[in-house]
């Protein structure tokens, strides 16, 4: 094949071909096959592409100085196009290159067309490593992301191989990391986050929802493993306490191990936190006998495992943002009168943030402070019941100036009905924190409407013991008129139900 001989191109419904130098067609792997003799067309070096236009070839088909030179804000995206589908073989210097046209340009600011860029970039490497390759071109595209809630859910949803060469999840990744970031350090609104109300499901129901920020470490010599249990904390792992005792434990005396998993917020109420974390014990290098209970399992995509809790925060209640791994330990039969001590036992813990969730939670928090009470119920109608119930917990604890968690709880169970009871543990959670003297004196015009609506989902025989429990301290005396208070208001005809809305199953 002689070198100095152009190779032509033929295009599908057009006369004209186009002749390119052999060094142009090296650049790109879709011609590798020609200069294999893989091509009908090898032996008149001819290729027909019907994926691209004469015209954008013309630009494209050129060296690079020459092409960047002839691309322009209106051919772009069909030149962006047209090179992924040729698959340039330096891509990461085209990459770069291309990426300061845009910035020098400003085409990023160009709304319409980078809307249209985010949206073609799930499909398409080239364009998904684009979006992404400066922190301005990122902070374009972060805010469009939320617009594409069913691609975004189908990335997390699928197996990590399926994505040939992690782009699509690497784009999703950095997007989201940079949309939370945004949303952590400024006051989001709901005018600033064009949000609707379908992300929340197609979000929070991902399993695979976890992956863009992990923290794994193994903790050398847990000591305190009796009576006295230690703690990890995200983002940050701290350095294993130090323990007080200084007897060993003897086997006979474990039943099992506890791990608390604790959030420390980098700055005040600030932002959403939700994580999930597994924990796993190790002897001599060999795996403990331990059961957990699962509550809301979801998949690692590292790893493949069930992530078994999450704990989220928002508003006030991040700081009681934790939870403990109660591991009952099935084996120390197997260790009793071996050299190996309790104080042996090595836990690894992996932390992961669940920036999916993160974002729902934005969501949530931006429809809390602008009181969009439709929105709150429609996002809690949309979310899984199991999961929505154990939000409730935390939604009990929300202190924010000008929120009412009374108000906010009979918003985000309205529509559920007196036939799905909740559990009892997350009933008397929430009742707990409900009628803590401050809460009631403060929002006193939204108990009748949070009893008749909240109060109904559980036991409400337990209201009066739990009521009396909270005012059970002598200085709190003058406050027990709120016990018959709370009873008093219970009756359905004082007040009108709220309209439900369909459940989203």
């Amino acid at each position: 094949m002689a070198e100095d001989q152009p190779i032509l191109v033929a295009f599908e419904g057009c006369e004209d071909t186009l002749a390119i130098s052999e060094t142009v067609a090296q650049q790109y792997g879709f011609f590798q096959a020609l200069f294999d003799g893989d091509f009908q067309e090898s032996a008149n070096r001819t290729v027909r592409i019907k994926e691209i236009s004469r015209p954008v070839a013309a630009v494209v088909l050129q060296t690079k100085t020459h092409m960047l030179r002839d691309m322009t804000r209106q051919n772009l995206l069909e030149c962006l196009i047209g090179l992924d589908f040729l698959e340039a073989k330096d891509q990461d210097a085209l990459v770069e290159s291309i990426s300061k046209k845009i910035l020098r340009n400003r085409w990023q600011e160009d709304e319409s067309l980078w809307r249209e860029m985010v949206r073609i970039a799930f499909e398409r490497p080239l364009i998904a490593l684009i979006c992404v390759h400066t922190v301005e071109l990122v902070r374009a595209s972060a805010p469009i992301i939320l617009e594409h809630a069913d691609q975004v859910a189908a990335v997390w949803e699928a197996p990590q191989q399926a994505d040939g060469g992690g782009v699509r999840r690497m784009l999703v990744a950095r997007l989201l990391s940079r949309l939370l970031l945004s949303c952590s350090s400024q006051s989001a609104s709901g005018r600033s986050l064009p949000l609707t109300l379908s992300i929340p499901a197609s979000l929070w129901l991902t399993r695979r929802s976890s992956g863009i920020v992990a923290s794994t470490s193994p903790w050398p010599a847990l000591s305190s493993l009796g009576s006295t249990s230690w703690s990890a904390a995200t983002p940050a792992l701290p350095k294993p306490p130090r323990t007080s005792r200084t007897s060993p434990y003897e086997w006979k005396t474990v039943n099992s191990f506890a791990i608390r998993v604790a959030y420390l917020p980098s700055t005040e109420d600030s932002g959403v936190c939700c994580f999930s974390c597994a924990a796993n014990l190790t002897i001599d290098g060999r795996a403990v006998g331990t059961t957990s209970r699962s509550f809301d399992s979801h998949v690692d995509p590292a790893t493949g495992r069930p992530m078994r809790l999450f704990a989220m925060g928002l508003l006030g209640s991040n700081k009681r943002t934790a939870f403990t791994f109660w591991l009952p330990f099935k084996d120390k039969a197997s260790f009793q009168g071996k050299e190996t001590k309790v104080e042996d036992v090595q836990a690894t813990l992996t932390i992961r943030q669940l920036p999916l969730r993160c974002l729902v939670l934005t969501c949530l928090r931006a429809r809390i402070l602008e009181a969009k009470w439709d929105d709150i119920q429609a996002i809690g109608s949309a979310i899984r019941r199991k999961v929505a119930e154990y939000m409730g917990l935390h939604l009990a604890h929300v202190k924010a100036p000008h929120v009412s968690p009374l108000r906010l709880l009979t918003h985000w169970f309205a529509s559920r009905g007196r036939d799905a009871p909740l559990p009892p543990w997350l009933y008397e959670g929430i009742m707990q924190a409900a009628f803590e003297i401050e809460v009631l004196e403060a929002h006193r015009r939204d108990i009748p409407a949070f009893l008749r609506r909240v109060a109904c989902l559980g036991d409400r025989g337990r209201l009066a013991a739990i009521a009396v429990h909270e005012y059970e301290e002598p200085q709190e005396n003058e406050k027990r008129p709120y016990v018959a208070l709370l009873g008093s208001i219970m009756d359905e005809e004082l007040h009108e139900p709220l309209v439900k809305r369909a459940r989203v199953d």
